[in-house]
């Protein structure tokens, strides 16, 4: 130790300050078409690569008469990897984790 923290401890607080930062300044409903957008992204982009063909990627800040606000169609039959993948592909953390190889100097 030189008597600095670990970088992942730096890395670890700039993570909470923009949370922080995020929450306090962008909409509740921002946010959530945020999220709506990345979950659907998710499943278009595993159906893409299991080969499936997308017919409709649908996002919308406001519910349908279906109650939906996000919806994904693909032609080539279902699969339980497209239906996981939003809670299985960490699609933000990828640019993230790439990146930060770039940034971080090699140990």
């Amino acid at each position: 130790m030189n008597g600095h923290p670990p970088a992942n401890f730096s890395w670890g607080l700039l993570g909470i300050f923009l949370c922080a930062i995020i929450f306090r300044y962008v909409s509740r409903e921002t946010l959530y078409f945020l999220e709506i957008s990345i979950h659907e992204l998710n499943h278009a982009i595993v159906a893409f690569f299991l080969g499936r063909k997308l017919r409709r990627l649908w996002i919308s800040p406001f519910k349908s008469e279906r109650g939906r606000v996000g919806e994904v169609t693909y032609r080539g039959g279902g699969s339980a990897l497209i239906t996981l993948a939003p809670y299985t592909l960490p699609l933000l953390t990828i640019p993230f984790f790439l990146s930060s190889k770039l940034i971080a100097p090699a140990v």
